[in-house]
């Protein structure tokens, strides 16, 4: 992904504004984890998210601060995740 970021703003015209902010979520509250067809694993991943996982809120946050910044201000990379995530 920021191989990806970086040759998207390569392509930009010179004097061009494009943002584009690379954001790295740790683990958070979220159904992607119903996917997972290992019982044990599932178990595991369940007892993760309950002890530790943020909310999905936190992550929508982030990426509101990310697009009210001004015209001029370009947030290249934001990791947010939780605190007691090791």
């Amino acid at each position: 992904m920021r191989q990806l970021a970086g040759e998207r703003f390569v392509e930009v015209p010179q004097g061009g504004r494009l943002r584009c902010t690379l954001i790295s979520p740790g683990f958070t509250d979220t159904d992607f984890i119903s996917s997972t067809r290992d019982p044990d694993e599932l178990a595991s991943l369940t007892a993760r998210r309950d002890a530790m996982a943020m909310p999905p809120q936190a992550v929508a946050e982030t990426i509101a601060f990310a697009i009210a910044q001004p015209d001029s201000v370009d947030i290249g990379e934001v990791i947010v995740r939780p605190t007691v995530q090791p």
